[in-house]
């Protein structure tokens, strides 16, 4: 899920990750404690900004992506596999 809004996402000021993230408390810890190990590890984000996508949800009982963007979603979750190594269709 996480690649998958990274695909939308775009290069974003560390304020405005965090404004963003900020009325969901485990979504900015989260974001506090990975710009905290990027730091550490001599990341700097002023100079490389992170990447901010959408909020994608994904239902684990219908095993589908739901909400705003579902149908985008499940297209980048999927792709062409070329044979001998393809996947089934299930229904």
């Amino acid at each position: 899920m996480a690649n998958i809004s990274y695909r939308w996402g775009k290069q974003a000021a560390t304020d405005a990750i965090r404004e963003r993230t900020q009325l969901q408390s485990e979504l900015a810890d989260a974001f506090d404690r990975c710009r905290e190990h990027l730091r550490e590890n001599g990341v700097n984000l002023d100079v490389k900004p992170a990447v901010l996508g959408p909020w994608v949800t994904f239902d684990a009982k219908q095993e589908r992506f739901v909400k705003e963007f579902a149908d985008a979603a499940s297209a980048l979750s999927r792709r062409e596999y070329r044979p001998p190594f393809v996947m089934p269709e299930l229904v």
